[in-house]
């Protein structure tokens, strides 16, 4: 697989750490690489398709995924925060692992039910969790303000691998699902054994206790509560990326009814990715003034100009609105991780950027079947039309936004 200008920004990234960042930067950037995109990610719905669910249970098999994921993102921040962030990353690889035998082998729609929950779970073990243990990293070695810099040299060169990984695994699928499901098992199983060498420093032993996980949750809601800001970020980011996800997810049965083939589809998504990666580098490169409330006002509108292009009855509209929402999502992306992190305390981080995938999931589980049931009825443009409108309307509701960041402990 080859990186280009993101392997290559990675890397100079990485050479230009001192000894002991590097020492944890370098496995950490493998074991994003392994995580990040999955060989399935393009085809997991034809395959339930190929197995013969519906959209509508399709959605509901998703809804598994999200309520799972619900139950276990606030605990999993929490565990993060007071047991360490590498051993929820090889807690999230190895149920990944898990969770992709169970979905390979599905005997019936509850197994498969069982498979994305577990998913899932896997997805709350390190969401958060990555994201605190780099800007912990680089903050103890006082270069927290290169956060945004590493963090979408990082981001930029996961979304290349995924992309590859993606169209690569649809490519394969032409000819046996069986090849990408075992390429994401070896995936999971070799990230699970890279995140146990990540090196951290030991979690304080006073949290390691279900009481003082409970005050975990409990200090991060207070904190999130305590700071306006914070909490309108929290809110627009779970709305954000719920239709993002949305509006890429349903991509692979769009793209189908077209008359791609499963590679064909991989190849889109993939190139869209890739743009996307670019975007990102770009994003972590902008001035501080770019994370301002107006700057992501602007690019949520254009986001959802994109999602409702990708309803269109014409494949040249469909593509152009798939390029440029990943292009502006992805530029977003680490302007929105880089105040998260600032507004929020090293000693509850994890248990805080939980909080946007609770959001996340809650959103997820009811509007994945609904979408999925309106596209069933009234056509993609009225499926796409409706992700548009919702991120339109989470955009003005937390209009009132206002303010520089305030830079946390």
């Amino acid at each position: 697989m080859q990186h280009h200008t993101e392997q290559v920004e990675v890397a100079s990234v990485v050479a230009a750490t001192p000894a002991v960042g590097r020492g944890q930067l370098v496995p950490f950037v493998g074991y994003q690489l392994l995580t990040f995109g999955q060989f399935t990610a393009n085809i997991w719905i034809l395959w339930l398709t190929y197995r013969g669910l519906s959209l509508a249970e399709i959605g509901l098999a998703e809804s598994c995924y999200h309520l799972g994921r619900l139950v276990l993102t606030v605990p999993t921040g929490a565990f993060a925060d007071a047991f360490g962030r590498k051993w929820s990353l090889v807690a999230g690889a190895a149920l990944a692992a898990v969770a992709t035998g169970l979905l390979w082998w599905s005997p019936g729609f509850w197994v498969i039910c069982l498979a994305l929950a577990l998913d899932g779970g896997a997805g709350a073990f390190k969401l958060g969790a990555d994201q605190a243990y780099l800007f912990d990293t680089l903050k103890r070695e006082s270069r927290d303000n290169t956060f945004a810099r590493v963090f979408a040299a990082v981001l930029a060169a996961s979304y290349v691998a995924a992309a590859l990984a993606g169209w690569l695994g649809a490519w394969l699928s032409d000819r046996s699902f069986a090849w990408p499901f075992a390429l994401a098992l070896g995936a999971a199983l070799l990230a699970t054994v890279l995140a146990a060498f990540l090196p951290e420093p030991p979690a304080a032993s006073e949290g390691r206790t279900v009481r003082g996980l409970f005050r975990l949750v409990a200090d991060g809601t207070r904190i999130a509560r305590a700071r306006p800001n914070l909490l309108r970020l929290i809110v627009f980011s779970s709305a954000f990326w719920t239709a993002f996800t949305l509006g890429n997810l349903y991509m692979q049965s769009s793209l189908k009814a077209f008359g791609f083939p499963n590679g064909n589809i991989g190849f889109a998504l993939g190139v869209a990715g890739m743009l996307g990666a670019g975007a990102i580098w770009i994003g972590g490169r902008v001035p501080g003034r770019w994370r301002s409330w107006a700057v992501f006002a602007g690019l949520s509108a254009a986001v959802a100009i994109g999602t409702a292009a990708q309803g269109a009855a014409l494949v040249p509209f469909v593509l152009a609105g798939l390029a440029g929402r990943e292009c502006v999502a992805g530029l977003m992306e680490p302007l929105l991780a880089t105040r998260l992190n600032d507004e929020t305390p090293s000693e509850v981080r994890a248990t805080v950027l939980s909080f946007t995938e609770m959001g996340f999931s809650l959103l997820m589980m009811p509007l994945f079947p609904l979408i999925g049931w309106l596209a069933d009825r009234g056509g993609w443009g009225l499926g796409y039309g409706a992700i548009a409108a919702g991120l339109v309307a989470a955009t003005l509701l937390v209009l009132p936004l206002r303010g520089g960041t305030t830079k946390a402990a």
